[in-house]
């Protein structure tokens, strides 16, 4: 957990995909919390729609990150550097419950808290466990604040992010977008230098 998130639980029940609106879904299970959720690149990770095998990345079940479904990557496959790739970021849990434990199949994920005005409108069970940098901006907009799939922190300025290669740097909201994308990627071919995050 990160100690700067005053809504963490232990843990939370996961519904499922019956949630709509203001009205939440039936529960499936109670799973773990967490703060960090992995990287599936710039695509949805967490769509409520039939798991389509062929979509193409950056689909929502063929990422260009390091965490997708059903797949593995290798050190060698992360061509833009282990340094200059997103392996996990903070989610803080007044957007959205996340779990360290996995998706559970047919889940929703509700907005909470931070949320109330936007009512329950859920994203899928990928979103337990990942997120993306697709929406248009950094992590800690008001933009995302519909998007519970989202990278977010109670950190002023900014988020933290654990790289490929190990090492954990704090991402300032305010990051070009096109490069928050590019470091979301394992194999875009983008150049980055440390100075542009």
């Amino acid at each position: 957990f990160c100690p700067s998130d005053a809504y963490r639980q232990d843990t939370f029940t996961v519904v499922d995909a019956t949630t709509t609106g203001t009205t939440p879904g039936a529960p499936i299970c109670v799973v773990a919390s967490s703060n960090y959720v992995g990287s599936v690149g710039s695509g949805d990770p967490s769509s409520l729609y039939t798991y389509v095998p062929s979509d193409p990345p950056p689909g929502r079940d063929n990422g260009n990150g390091l965490f997708f479904r059903n797949h593995s990557v290798t050190i060698a496959q992360i061509t833009d550097g282990t340094s200059q790739t997103f392996a996990a970021g903070e989610r803080s849990q007044n957007l959205s419950r996340a779990s360290w434990t996995g998706a559970v199949t047919n889940a929703a994920v509700p907005l909470v808290a931070l949320q109330a005005e936007a009512g329950l409108d859920p994203e899928g069970g990928g979103a337990l466990v990942l997120s993306h940098t697709g929406e248009g901006h950094g992590p800690n907009s008001p933009s995302g604040l519909a998007h519970g799939d989202q990278y977010w922190s109670l950190h002023p300025g900014g988020a933290n992010f654990l790289f490929a290669d190990g090492s954990v740097r704090f991402i300032k909201e305010v990051i070009n977008f096109s490069i928050f994308q590019a470091i979301a990627t394992r194999a875009g071919g983008e150049v980055l230098s440390a100075d542009q995050f």
